[in-house]
């Protein structure tokens, strides 16, 4: 259980950058 949680964290770290970036991008 602990390390599913893990990766759902990991999981969230990386849509959540890939948002960013993406937002980032339409600013540009």
């Amino acid at each position: 259980v602990f390390q599913i949680r893990l990766d759902q964290d990991r999981f969230l770290d990386v849509r959540l950058a890939w948002l960013d970036a993406r937002r980032n991008h339409k600013i540009s």
